[in-house]
C-alpha cells in the first residue's frame, strides 16, 4: 500500500520547550533507558551505568564496568531488586538496584549483542551472541543452563507467547517453548537487509527494511502478510499507538497508517534524519532527530505541537516517565522535558497530511 511521498519544505522552528534538567554522563549513549518507577537507568559507551532520579536527575549511583576488550554496555534490565547489563565483550552481570553492586558475572566467551531477555516461567536470561548461538543463564546465580546454535546473526531478541523472536540483519525466527508444543517455531530469510526492531503487536510482526518496505508476518503461522512500501528510504523504527502504527525513516518521515489495514493516514516529514522509532504517549508522539531536535506531534494529524534543541544527535526514542519526556545524545547528555508547559504551534515548514 503506497504511501505517497511527502512534500520537502525548509524548517525554521524556534524551540517551544527548555528543558527542566539535564545531566551529562559522559560518553555516547545510544541505547533506550529503563525505567523503574522514580528511577531511571542509563548506560553508555563509557562503560558507566547511572541510576538517576527521573524528577530532578540526581544521581543515585555509578557502576564502572571495565575491561580489556571494551566496555560496550547495552541497555539495562530490571527484575525484582535487580539489574541486569550485557557488556559487548562477552559478559552478563547481574547487579543490586538499590546500589550497583556486583551480584554476579558471567563470561560468556563470545561477542554479545542485544540487551539480556528475561523468562519468568524458569527464570532464566536469554542471551544473544553475534555468531547466532542463544544463551539462557540462570537469573539466580549466572550458570549456563542451555545454549542453542543458531546459524544467522542475531541482533535483536524479544519475548513473545511462547518462545522468543530473534532478528538478524536479514533473517528472523521464532523459537517456541517445549511447554508450547501447538505453537510451532518457523524462520525465514530476507531478501533485504532489516533496519530497525520489529514490533510485536495483536499476533502480528512488523519489520522495518532497507529499501523501506514494513513486512508483515503472522506471529503464530510465519505466513506472511502483505508489505507496504513507504518509500526508498531504510525504515528505523515502528510503534503500536491506539489504532495507528507509526514508522519512521532515515531522513525524519513520520509515517501513521491504520494497524488493522495498514492504509496511510498522514505523513510529516521533518527533514531531519532519525535512527529509531518515535514514541506515543496521551496522543502525542515524541520524535528524536539526528540534528539534536526533540519534537512532539499530534498522533492524530501529524501536525508538530513543539520543539526542544539539544546539544546532539538523538539515537535512541525519547521516553515519558510521569510528566517529563526524557531523551539522550550521542553526546551524552540525558535531558528530561516537561509535558505541561503550553505548546505552542510550530508546524510552519513542516508536512503533515
Amino acid at each position: 500500500v503506497p504511501a505517497g511521498q511527502p512534500s520537502r519544505a525548509s524548517i525554521d522552528l524556534r524551540p517551544t520547550r527548555v528543558p527542566r534538567w539535564t545531566c551529562s554522563l559522559g560518553g555516547v549513549i545510544d541505547v533506550p533507558l529503563e525505567v523503574d518507577g522514580p528511577r531511571i537507568l542509563v548506560s553508555s559507551r563509557s562503560g558507566q551505568l547511572v541510576s538517576l532520579d527521573a524528577t530532578s536527575g540526581r544521581r543515585l549511583w555509578t557502576k564502572k564496568i571495565g575491561g580489556l576488550r571494551g566496555t560496550y554496555l547495552s541497555r539495562a534490565v530490571r527484575q525484582d531488586r535487580a539489574v541486569y547489563i550485557v557488556v559487548a565483550d562477552g559478559r552478563v552481570l547481574k547487579l543490586s538496584l538499590d546500589g550497583g553492586q556486583q551480584i554476579w558475572n558471567r563470561d560468556l566467551g563470545a561477542m554479545l549483542t542485544d540487551a539480556p531477555l528475561f523468562d519468568p516461567s524458569d527464570d532464566i536470561l536469554v542471551v544473544a551472541a553475534a555468531d547466532g548461538r542463544l544463551f539462557g543463564l540462570s537469573a539466580h546465580r549466572g550458570g549456563v543452563r542451555w545454549t542453542v546454535e543458531e546459524r544467522e546473526r542475531t541482533d535483536w531478541v524479544q519475548a513473545v507467547p511462547g518462545g522468543t523472536l530473534c532478528t538478524g540483519p536479514r533473517s528472523i525466527r521464532r523459537l517456541g517453548h517445549k511447554s508450547e508444543a501447538n505453537r510451532k517455531p518457523w524462520r525465514h530469510s530476507l531478501t533485504d537487509e532489516v533496519t530497525g526492531r520489529p514490533l510485536v503487536s495483536n499476533g502480528w510482526v512488523y519489520v522495518p527494511c532497507a529499501d523501506g518496505t514494513l513486512m508483515t508476518i503472522n506471529l503464530d503461522t510465519g505466513n506472511f502478510g502483505v508489505p507496504t512500501r513507504l518509500g526508498a528510504l531504510a525504515l528505523v523504527g515502528v510503534t503500536r499507538a491506539d489504532t495507528r502504527l507509526l514508522v519512521t525513516d532515515a531522513e525524519g518521515t513520520v509515517f501513521a497508517l491504520d494497524a488493522r489495514t495498514n492504509a496511510p493516514l498522514w505523513t510529516t516529514a521533518l527533514a531531519e534524519p532519525m535512527s529509531s522509532a518515535v514514541t506515543h504517549h496521551n496522543g502525542t508522539v515524541y520524535a528524536g532527530t539526528g540534528r539534536g531536535s526533540l519534537l512532539a506531534l499530534d498522533v492524530v494529524s501529524g501536525k508538530v505541537r513543539w520543539q526542544c534543541l539539544l546539544n546532539g544527535p538523538v539515537q535512541t526514542s525519547p521516553m515519558v516517565v510521569g510528566k517529563l519526556c526524557l531523551v539522550a545524545t550521542r553526546t551524552g547528555t540525558l535531558y528530561a522535558v516537561s509535558l505541561e508547559e503550553p505548546a505552542t504551534d510550530v508546524s510552519t515548514g513542516l508536512s503533515g497530511r
